[in-house]
């Protein structure tokens, strides 16, 4: 049994097994609302929950044996903002993570072969690279990778909302992996029937399913890389989570004259229906409404209602759409570069752009719309479709445009292998040059970390500051970092005898600011 105390004084008593890691601990502490009336609610920047026990932060990878805990242990809980972030990877096999407002550079990875996707966890606490040899899953605060997953032909990864489940689509079967459950169970089961609706309690534990369709196939794994449930499956394309996490739309391409997807509620993994488009899907994308999708093949795009089935509308000629934060509208671009504002449900056409459009992207606001326009980037208003700023750019070729979370800076990858440039856009300054935060770029994502991040409690005095300098000195270039870690995890071994160099050096690296 343990004690979980506040800043301000609030505790609770959990009974824990030391097997646990820091994320099952987390998930328990905020089961129990003990931070639910925290400032950080009103604020808008997000919020992390973040254990410590003594000065050094429990991480979410670690057990709770690994960070110290015992019989009678007293851990705090507190709260961090979140800190908006981008994450790039590089021709030399590196991925490396930035605060997108200050062009720091926080954290940086070492990927087994050239990542050729990545993607940030909603919470900020690790991130996912994929390439040639297969996923990563890489601790945020310690830069090490606490999983792999081999694969050949991965095509696309995916992270639940909850930060606890990724999935990865490739010609094995679409697979849902666990990052911090234990749990062991295997089997294999065929013909079923479709389930007729969504389940409404907890699409993650549930008894075992009998229920599989045609020759789909899901396979759920735990952290240790034991097939929990499995079903049949072909050749996908594509694989997301509807926004709640609930359920996982997969497109199949194994069919070249057709195009197949389908809907799986995540509890018991049983299919709820499926879809069909006259062209083969590579991209299915879900709205933050939670009513519809949409599924993207040869110019041939189809907006789904989830719950009925049924087509909404098809646009032809396409060859981008991205839902606006509320999944009422759809910036779509065409083929022939031209690009517009569509009604998500009924397909009206509301706006239309004659420039010739490179790449676009919605603000996380949804009130400006961002396009690569030749050597411009132009910021529209997406009520008028009028242009409110414009910044030259030097670079002819952007591939991809992306709003911070914060919706602080813009940033832009200047083709396959390029450079990643940013500014901000608060304000916008017309004709600001960019600053190049790296080169040699192939991918890049954006999202939330906690590196970095202030506490939003009370301060903790004097050693919390010290902290602060041991962070920021983790976060330095790679041979200041390593001389760093090791003289704090010396002095971490000093202090725990039985605690191995290694887990020291990890503490130390992500100690809270």
């Amino acid at each position: 049994q343990i004690s979980v105390t506040t800043l301000s004084g609030h505790e609770v008593f959990i009974d824990v097994q030391l097997a646990w890691t820091g994320l099952q601990l987390l998930d328990e502490v905020d089961a129990r609302h003990l931070l639910e009336d925290s400032s950080s609610s009103s604020r808008s920047s997000p919020s992390s929950l973040r254990l410590l026990i003594g000065e050094l932060e429990v991480h979410p990878f670690m057990t709770l044996a690994e960070a110290g805990v015992v019989e009678g242990s007293t851990l705090t809980a507190l709260r961090s903002r979140l800190n908006a972030a981008v994450v790039a990877c590089s021709t030399n096999g590196t991925a490396t993570l930035w605060n997108v407002a200050t062009g720091v550079p926080l954290q940086t990875f070492s990927c087994d072969s050239l990542p050729f996707k990545v993607a940030l966890a909603p919470d900020g606490t690790f991130l996912l690279t994929h390439g040639g040899s297969g996923a990563q899953v890489w601790s945020v605060a310690s830069g090490r990778c606490v999983k792999r997953i081999p694969a050949e032909d991965m095509r696309s990864v995916a992270i639940s909302p909850d930060s606890r489940w990724f999935l990865t689509a490739s010609e094995l079967p679409l697979t849902l992996w666990s990052i911090c459950s234990e749990e062991s169970r295997e089997f294999d089961v065929t013909g079923a029937e479709e389930s007729s609706s969504i389940a409404d309690d907890d699409p993650w534990h549930s008894a075992d399913s009998d229920s599989t369709m045609d020759s789909h196939d899901l396979r759920a794994y735990s952290s240790s890389g034991h097939v929990v449930k499995q079903k049949k499956a072909s050749m996908l394309s594509s694989a997301v989570f509807s926004k709640d996490g609930a359920t996982v739309i997969a497109s199949d391409a194994s069919d070249p004259s057709s195009g197949h997807a389908s809907l799986w509620c995540c509890k018991g993994l049983t299919r709820i229906r499926s879809f069909e488009t006259s062209k083969p899907i590579s991209l299915v994308h879900a709205s933050p409404a939670n009513d519809s999708f949409t599924a993207l093949g040869e110019q041939e795009l189809c907006i789904f209602n989830v719950s009925s089935g049924q087509l909404r509308f098809k646009l032809l000629g396409c060859q981008l759409a991205e839902y606006c934060n509320d999944g009422s509208r759809l910036l779509v671009l065409h083929s022939d570069r031209t690009g517009g504002l569509y009604d998500a449900y009924t397909g009206e056409r509301l706006l239309c752009w004659q420039d010739i459009v490179r790449t676009a992207t919605w603000s996380p606001d949804a009130k400006t719309i961002a396009a690569a326009v030749t050597t411009r980037i132009c910021l529209w208003s997406s009520s008028t479709g009028e242009v409110a700023q414009t910044v030259k750019c030097a670079e002819d070729r952007l591939r991809q445009l992306l709003f911070a979370a914060d919706g602080s800076t813009l940033v832009a990858q200047t083709g396959f292998g390029g450079a990643l440039l940013s500014w901000p856009t608060s304000p916008f300054v017309e004709g600001a040059a960019a600053h190049r935060l790296a080169e040699n770029v192939v991918c890049m994502a954006v999202g939330w970390t906690t590196l970095g991040a202030p506490v939003d409690s009370p301060a903790l005095g004097a050693s919390a500051k010290q902290q602060t300098t041991a962070t920021a000195t983790a976060a330095a270039p790679a041979a200041t970092s390593t001389s760093s870690s090791n003289d704090n995890s010396n002095n971490n071994k000093r202090e725990q005898p039985k605690q191995t160099n290694e887990r020291a050096n990890e503490r130390a690296t992500h100690n809270i600011t």
